[in-house]
């Protein structure tokens, strides 16, 4: 096995992280190449480790490289447009998506109640690896199949607001940390919304939305960061952060050894023999586990016949259209006519069907191995442009934190989610409703109240 391309790679994602620290200061937390840089340092790294000590399934040594290669170019792109509108950075935008505190405390505790009736209606414990195994087994996926009842329909639409009650929570934090401003006299409110993660990954025996809840906090406490901080809270707010990450990854071990434990799996004596490995495998494995999906899915899913992005954007346009059965179609890419089954990976069967593979076999898929390069070079630049919107930005309303959090979303999981899904698109549509509409509502009947 080569070392080069992790060597490349681990070295231009060191660059870009500490060149974002340079230059962007805290406001680093608020960019998405950021958490680029920072989530496939992990994941280069938990896979170079676990490949040197026999720890790691490798299927193709060149597919390996090329994913490493992809990354790389990736963090190229984001290291050299990140000096682009540096006359902005010490501007201090203001997020103004919940702008009724009412509004704010009524929807933290609706969700944080939906979140307790949800646990106790699954049937859930505090053992995730039983958990995992209720919600849809490990190699089986039955969730994938399952349909949801009409009770949990109305629970997932109810909880639907929770990423930017999360990303105000986190800029409430972070304000209040910077400032010293109490925006509210029960500071519980703001940390309700990662309980209400904390419940959802002990309720799938998983991590995913511990992972999620974390970095939406770490968003919108970003937004709040000035560009420049004095010695002593720098130097409380890296301890926090090392807090935070030591704690995710003795979490992320625990949860794999309960897994691994209902499964009865066996251990390994090179497992057992290595003490670093021992303590973080949670969080190596998890970060690392698309390597092998990603080997998996090239040798057996991609071929010439390119997609032109109606993979990766699928989400945008699968959307039912009245009278479809008449009309023979199911969606408005059936129109385009675009044939493609969003889970076909997972209800396949294939060896490994159930892994991740990151957002770089559907972009291949997508635009080819040339066409890939071209196309994240346009991203990386529409990410950064958005960013730097942002920062130019005195108010930042609701929507315009919804473009930006798209291209958030995208790049900050980017190992593990693969394209933009249907799923993801409808939960930001119903959020979006009942955080703009429904509070443009509240607040006219507060004004009627008072009048």
């Amino acid at each position: 096995m080569e070392d080069l391309s992790f060597i490349i790679a681990l070295i231009l994602l060191s660059i870009t992280t500490i060149s974002y620290l340079s230059i962007w200061k805290l406001k680093s937390f608020f960019h998405p190449g950021f958490y680029f840089s920072i989530l496939w340092l992990v994941a280069v790294f938990s896979e170079w480790y676990l490949i040197k000590y026999n720890l790691a399934i490798v299927v193709d040594v060149f597919y390996i490289d090329e994913l490493n290669f992809l990354v790389s170019f990736t963090a190229l792109c984001f290291l050299g447009f990140q000096f682009i509108g540096l006359k902005y950075k010490q501007k201090q935008p203001i997020l103004n998506c919940f702008y009724v505190k009412d509004y704010f405390k009524n929807i933290v505790i609706l969700i944080g109640i939906v979140a307790i009736f949800s646990f106790i209606y699954s049937g859930a414990s505090l053992n995730m690896g039983l958990n995992r195994i209720a919600y849809g087994g490990y190699d089986e996926m039955r969730h994938i199949h399952k349909e949801s009842s009409l009770l949990e329909i109305l629970f997932n639409v109810l909880k639907s607001p929770l990423p930017f009650v999360a990303i105000f929570s986190g800029y409430l934090i972070g304000k209040q940390f910077v400032e010293k401003e109490i925006s509210f006299k029960n500071k519980f409110i703001l940390y309700i919304p990662f309980i209400v993660y904390l419940l959802e990954t002990i309720q799938i025996g998983g991590r995913n939305p511990a992972i999620i809840g974390l970095k939406n906090y770490l968003l919108g406490f970003g937004l709040a960061m000035p560009y420049l901080l004095n010695s002593k809270k720098k130097v409380k707010l890296l301890s926090y952060v090392l807090i935070i990450f030591v704690s995710f990854s003795l979490f992320s071990t625990i949860v794999g050894n309960q897994r691994a434990m209902v499964r009865k799996q066996s251990i390994s004596s090179e497992r057992e023999d290595s003490a670093f490995y021992s303590l973080f495998s949670g969080v190596m494995d998890y970060m690392s586990a698309h390597y092998w999906g990603y080997q998996l899915r090239r040798t057996d899913y991609i071929n010439n016949d390119y997609t032109y992005g109606s993979h990766t954007f699928y989400g945008f346009l699968n959307i039912s259209i009245p009278f479809s059965s008449s009309l023979e179609t199911d969606n408005l890419w059936s129109v385009l006519g675009v044939d493609y089954e969003p889970l076909e990976i997972y209800k396949s069967g294939v060896t490994g069907f159930y892994t991740t593979y990151s957002i770089y076999l559907q972009l291949y898929k997508d635009f080819g191995p040339a066409g890939i390069y071209i196309f994240l070079l346009l991203f990386t630049f529409f990410t950064h442009h958005l960013f730097v919107r942002m920062q130019k930005k005195h108010n930042i309303s609701f929507f315009d934190l919804f473009w930006f959090y798209m291209c958030f979303s995208f790049w900050s999981s980017s190992n593990f989610d693969s394209f933009y899904s249907s799923t993801f698109i409808k939960s930001l549509i119903v959020m979006s409703i009942i955080v703009v509409f429904v509070q443009k509502q509240f607040r006219t009947q507060l004004k009627l109240a008072k009048e």
